[in-house]
């Protein structure tokens, strides 16, 4: 994750999704460049995504949809409102069903059942920075998998969340 420069640092969801856009048109940012809003920062996701990240989404996808089924909605890279100034687009969210599919509002944290993400070079700020963010909206089920060490972190957001 890399943040942009501390000038268009500090935003809210409103002024994020304005300033996209138009950071877009000015070429502060590539038109096709994936942002997220995390804690106040507008954060590049790292991309491209390598194969061992997407089988890894394609099996969670599988695994969830097939033993959940319709009880839940899974969503693959969306956005997920966490408070004003954190949005991000997990990997994986399993999320409660929506008659209209989220159609005026993407989910928010009390929507959540769990938040997967999935780390082959984010490792340390899916646990930490997101992890954070994650734990004080009250999302307590975040699993985050190490593809590069196949190592599956479970439960992260029942610590404490005020450690540093």
């Amino acid at each position: 994750m890399f943040p942009f420069p501390s000038h268009v640092n500090h935003q809210n969801a409103t002024k994020f999704h304005r300033i996209t856009p138009t950071s877009a048109k000015l070429g502060i940012l590539h038109q096709d460049e994936q942002v997220e809003l995390i804690a106040g920062q507008i954060i590049r996701k790292m991309s491209p995504q390598g194969s061992s990240h997407a089988a890894a989404i394609r099996r969670a996808d599988r695994l969830f949809s097939q033993s959940l089924g319709k009880r839940v909605s899974v969503q693959k890279q969306l956005p997920v409102i966490l408070n004003n100034f954190s949005q991000p687009e997990p990997d994986i969210a399993v999320v409660k069903v929506d008659p209209l599919d989220y159609d005026d509002s993407h989910p928010t944290a009390e929507d959540v059942y769990l938040i997967v993400e999935i780390a082959d070079s984010t490792l340390k700020s899916d646990l930490e920075v997101k992890g954070k963010e994650y734990a004080k909206s009250g999302i307590e089920d975040y699993w985050v998998l190490d593809v590069n060490h196949r190592q599956l972190y479970v439960n992260l957001l029942r610590m404490d969340i005020n450690r540093k």
